[in-house]
């Protein structure tokens, strides 16, 4: 949908991109990050062996609508410690 969406839009100079967020530590996952057994058995799997900040999201979105990322669309950005690499 987002490179669809980035064709379609892209001639208006309208840049279309979605963020796609592994573990950040929300009040929604709290419980989870405040586990110690959880934490042992999924910090592994994460390359940078550790869970996201909702800062780590807001400064994608950040970029994202700044100028340094003027010539970036149809993309999804991977925001996940590199879990899924």
């Amino acid at each position: 949908m987002v490179k669809t969406l980035a064709r379609m839009i892209g001639p208006q100079k309208v840049r279309i991109n979605s963020i796609l967020p592994g573990m950040v530590e929300t009040e929604m996952t709290q419980d989870y990050v405040k586990d110690p057994a959880f934490l042992e058995q999924f910090i592994p799997t994460i390359a940078l062996r550790d869970s996201g900040k909702v800062e780590d999201i807001g400064n994608t979105v950040l970029f994202l609508v700044s100028d340094a990322s003027r010539y970036i669309t149809g993309q999804d950005i991977v925001v996940d410690g590199g879990m899924t690499c």
